[in-house]
């Protein structure tokens, strides 16, 4: 016993050095800065000068970091409701039978595989550009007139047109893999009970994917807060009110830009700390909003729950029945429109078990292993 102790701190100590000298430090350091009024990074402790929470208030009183965050508000709000649904969208067509499933995959995330700074160059010179881009092409070939996508009041909705197409990709697979788990009997069962594939996906598909939508939003969040590269090749020179981010913001008083005579790393160790607490804030309200208490299939004590919803996917939640085992290794599976029901042992082994019908009633079953019987209502 003590040789395997010796063996766990040997291997464990290189990685909690790391942890506490490449994170925990930095972080605590950040939050410590973020109350002091400190020039450089790297200036010593000395020069120091604690200013409370002055720097927090003059972030909020700046017109640059008040734009910066308008900007990742309506990217977090415009653009994650745009993303997430064509996301969904293609994973459900992507699930639904069609050929060259995986082909269409690999398309659909091939801009995730390509570098950010590759992607953002293509739409900036060969899509938004005024004299040879596509879109203008386009519009011109049906009579309209060119647009400036790259001028002042077009580059923000530009540069997020740009960012969703290279995110799509990416969430559609985490979708693809929350339909995949959902069992396919329950579509069928659905489906015999004159389900519409709208009312499958209304009552079947979408609450079975929060957990998923709860991992996408999260995702989503954490890519709108760290927004920087995007903003940088849409705005390569100067820092434009309409592209420029918290972080690219957080970059030119850290280090210095255009403009900038005095750097502030205090005010910039705040802007990091005010984007964590964003995403805290965030998390914590999905916790809140969104459950983590995933539905177990097939069980005693949630059989009513599936039932219901396949009911209320045919429009038939009125003749909603508690049909159950009292074996949890045994299902009833009800299809009140077809007049039948099925009794499944879902073991290898015999099972015994009592099943309640919707009328009340009862009687004892005996089952060998892996066995179905079918019954008229």
């Amino acid at each position: 016993m003590k040789q395997d102790k010796e063996m766990i701190v040997t291997f464990l100590t290189p990685a909690v050095l790391c942890f506490c000298i490449m994170f925990l430090y930095p972080v605590i350091r950040t939050v410590f800065m973020s109350f002091f009024d400190v020039s450089t990074v790297t200036a010593s402790f000395d020069k120091w000068t604690f200013v409370g929470i002055d720097n927090f208030t003059a972030l909020w009183k700046n017109p640059s970091f008040k734009g910066a965050m308008f900007n990742i508000l309506r990217i977090w709000v415009v653009g994650g409701i745009v993303t997430l649904l064509i996301s969904l969208l293609m994973a459900v067509i992507l699930t639904s039978g069609v050929r060259g499933k995986a082909t269409f995959r690999a398309i659909i995330y091939l801009p995730n595989v390509i570098s950010a700074v590759a992607l953002a160059t293509m739409w900036t010179q060969y899509v938004f550009s005024d004299k040879y881009g596509m879109f203008n092409d386009i519009i011109q070939l049906f009579g309209g007139d060119p647009i400036k996508w790259l001028g002042s009041t077009m580059k923000f909705w530009s540069m997020l047109i740009a960012f969703i197409f290279g995110a799509v990709g990416y969430y559609m697979l985490i979708f693809l893999s929350g339909i995949e788990r959902i069992p396919a009997d329950l579509y069928e069962a659905a489906t015999i009970d004159g389900a519409s594939k709208v009312a499958q996906f209304r009552y079947i598909t979408l609450p079975l994917l929060r957990n998923v939508f709860k991992t996408n939003l999260t995702f989503w969040t954490i890519n709108t807060i760290t927004f920087f590269v995007w903003s940088k090749m849409f705005s390569p020179v100067t820092s434009e009110l309409s592209t420029i981010s918290p972080v690219v913001y957080m970059m030119n008083i850290v280090f210095g830009g255009k403009g900038i005579i005095e750097t502030q790393a205090g005010r910039g160790a705040a802007v990091g700390v005010t984007l964590a607490i964003m995403v805290m804030i965030v998390f914590g309200l999905m916790n809140m909003l969104i459950k983590d208490d995933d539905i177990e299939l097939y069980s005693f004590e949630n059989s009513r729950i599936l039932y219901r919803s396949i009911l209320w996917a045919s429009h038939s939640e009125d003749e909603l029945h508690k049909w159950f085992s009292s074996n949890f290794n045994v299902e009833v599976h009800a299809y009140v429109k077809n007049g039948k029901y099925c009794v499944v042992n879902n073991t290898y082994e015999p099972q015994s078990t009592t099943v309640y019908k919707g009328d009340g009633s009862s009687f004892e079953l005996d089952m060998d292993a892996n066995e179905i019987r079918w019954y008229e209502i």
